[in-house]
This record gives structure tokens, sequence and C-alpha cells, in this order.
């Protein structure tokens, strides 16, 4: 017996196929908007970040000026995040006190990439993050938090130095590429 093929189900066929192919295409779209739309390069301006503390108070990047300052893009839902928490300190403790040979000093921003904001105070107290300018940012995927989306930010942890005059020196680095950097200017 030959079995036959109705109107439907043609319809129905050509219309998962078209739909598998739109799929397809949107996350070939949105893998390469993600990839170009970083604002952030080495050498540029970095984008702008003017929020609210986690302590309540407003932070604007643009005030930090004259400093290198380490933004550390984390979760407290991220494992190697908090693995590599004791090499952090060690890196602020470093240099938070020092004068570098151009005259700048050193700051950390945390910036936590959370899913819901219940976590994000626990694992700073429990980790020892005494620095007091933590900015979190609460969004389900990484690339769709607002400052990681402007920094090009695709994944934890990542760090990104921008120096004294405002420009972005390393992007995506790890904690010895930053202390590596900041070592030869002391």
């Amino acid at each position: 017996m030959q079995k036959t093929c109705s109107f439907t189900d043609m319809q129905s066929f050509y219309s998962t196929r078209i739909l598998g192919r739109l799929m397809i295409y949107s996350a070939l779209a949105a893998i390469l908007f993600f990839s170009s739309c970083s604002s952030s390069k080495v050498g540029e301006k970095a984008p702008e970040i003017n929020a609210v503390l986690m302590n309540g108070k407003s932070f604007d990047l643009d005030l930090e000026k004259g400093n290198y300052v380490m933004l550390s893009f984390w979760g407290s839902w991220c494992g190697p995040c908090l693995k590599q928490s004791p090499q952090l300190i060690s890196l602020v403790r470093k240099y938070e006190n020092q004068t570098f040979n151009d005259g700048s000093g050193f700051e950390i921003v945390s910036i936590a990439i959370e899913k819901n904001d219940r976590r994000t105070q626990a694992a700073i107290d429990k980790f020892g993050y005494y620095w007091p300018k933590h900015i979190m940012e609460v969004s389900r995927f990484v690339m769709q938090a607002p400052l990681a989306l402007k920094y090009g930010i695709t994944d934890l942890p990542t760090k990104v130095l921008v120096g004294p005059d405002g420009n972005v020196i390393l992007k995506k680095a790890t904690l010895e590429q930053v202390d590596a950097y900041l070592s030869e200017k002391l």
C-alpha cells in the first residue's frame, strides 16, 4: 500500500523545516551581534559606568581617572570566580596602596552578574571581598547584563583594566596578566 501525502502533511513538514532554519539563523545572528557589539576595545575610552554600588553610594567610572581601575566581572554562582578569590584578594592587597610611576593609584570594582540578588552579599562576605566598590546586575544570562554588553563580556570570571587616562588597557585579562602589567608600572 502506497502512503499518500496530504496538503496538511506537506504544510507541517515545510513549516517545521522553515522554523528550524529560522532558529538556526537567529542563533547565528545573535552570536554575530554579541561578538561585534563590544564597545570596549583596547586603547579606546572605556564605556561609561554610572551605577549605584551595593552600599548605596553612586559610582562613576569617569571620576576614577588618574587611577588604574580593574573591573572584575564575576558571579556568586560561578565556581571559577570563587576559586580565584584568594588570588584576587592577594592582587588587590599588593596594589591598593601603591603609587605607580605615572603617579596613579589602583582601584577595584567588582561587578557581579547574578540570576537573583539574594546570594551576592553573602558571597562578598564569605570570600573576603573587603573593598567598597561592588556593583550587582541581575540577569539570567551574562551576555544580557548591561555592563557585560558594554564591555563585551561573554563569560566569567573576566577582568578589564582601565588606565589612568580612562582607556582600556587589558580586556578579558587574567589576574596574572593584570599583575604583570601593573608590576611593570611600579
